[in-house]
């Protein structure tokens, strides 16, 4: 059984008064989910979630490590597979996200109250339950 892992960012940013975040909606499988992907040999957790934001997005977002989850599963086809998350602030609230045309069908801006019911995976909908605890201390 091998191991896989990936690592992507909650991509939040500040629209008027309201906060929104960045969800992708995936071309193959068509689940709603965060940027995320594959680590690549010599890349740090922080270095495959900015690369991965960007490819599948086109946006730039730093990634804080202090809001670091990690969520773990097994794969339909029995590998273990662990995604480090982290929590990230657009700094600019212009830039809009273009998808990457061959992985992710869309991208869009929620409200961060109403982005868990659109989220395929009840992992995902408990990273962002976790995260908005976590907003709400700092």
């Amino acid at each position: 059984m091998a191991q896989e892992k990936s690592c992507g960012i909650l991509v939040i940013r500040k629209q008027q008064q309201r906060r929104e975040i960045l969800l992708i909606q995936n071309l193959k499988g068509g689940h709603w989910s965060f940027p995320k992907g594959h680590m690549e040999p010599g890349e740090t957790e922080l270095d495959t979630a900015r690369r991965e934001v960007w490819e599948e997005t086109g946006l730039q977002v730093d990634p804080c490590p202090a809001l670091r989850r990690t969520i773990a599963y097994t794969l339909p086809n029995g590998n273990e597979k662990t995604v480090v998350y982290f929590g990230g602030l657009l700094s600019s609230d212009r830039a809009e996200p273009r998808p990457q045309q061959d992985e992710i069908a869309a991208v869009q801006w929620v409200p961060l109250n109403e982005a868990a019911p659109l989220l395929t995976y009840e992992n995902d909908r408990s990273l962002l339950a976790s995260l908005l605890e976590e907003l709400l201390l700092l």
